[in-house]
């Protein structure tokens, strides 16, 4: 059983950006656990663990979807917390696309093409976002959350040209990822 999901992943110059707002936020000294921006990206669908069949099954079907779609034009929106910015539990930056309806059709293609194979479909709303860091203890949070939803992101957009399937195995210092297989979009 290999514990998978699909993403989204983001370009380096972002992650860059997304690494000094985190270091000025690690300085609040709050009671959360960051992420680690190198691996930071946007989930499209977490699998769980699946078995090498399933998993073959997966990756031809995200080949078939991402043959089927364009490159979309994505952009970091403002931040947000679950359940809610006054009483967070998750901090996160939503992430959004251009054409605004892009990222969601493709992630609804990509939950229609499962469903016909079995795997079924989220049954949350998917809410596109970054996951920053999770709130562990209340220490300075109220001092961190009143500067993180003040945050502006950057403005640039990036082009996404493909999605990735990804393994995951949880460790001590945090999940390790490794790339299964990228499925590059139609570029015609």
């Amino acid at each position: 059983m290999v514990r998978t999901f699909l993403a989204i992943d983001l370009p380096d110059r972002l992650k860059a950006d997304i690494a000094k707002a985190v270091a000025r936020w690690k300085g609040f000294k709050a009671g959360v656990r960051w992420v680690d921006p190198a691996r930071m990206h946007l989930t499209l669908k977490f699998f769980g663990d699946l078995e090498e069949s399933s998993i073959k099954v997966v990756s031809s079907v995200c080949r078939e979807v991402a043959a089927s779609c364009q490159p979309v034009s994505m952009r970091l929106l403002s931040p947000g917390a679950f359940p809610s910015p006054r009483r967070p539990r998750v901090l996160w930056i939503g992430i959004g696309s251009r054409p605004s309806p892009a990222l969601f059709t493709l992630h609804d293609k990509v939950e229609a093409a499962l469903a016909i194979h079995g795997f079924p479909r989220e049954e949350k709303r998917f809410s596109p976002h970054i996951t920053m860091g999770r709130v562990k203890t209340g220490r300075n949070i109220a001092r961190l959350m009143d500067d993180f939803m003040r945050h502006e992101p950057p403005g640039e957009g990036f082009m996404v040209e493909s999605m990735v399937l990804y393994s995951s195995t949880l460790a001590p210092g945090g999940p390790v990822y490794r790339r299964i297989e990228e499925f590059e979009f139609c570029r015609s």
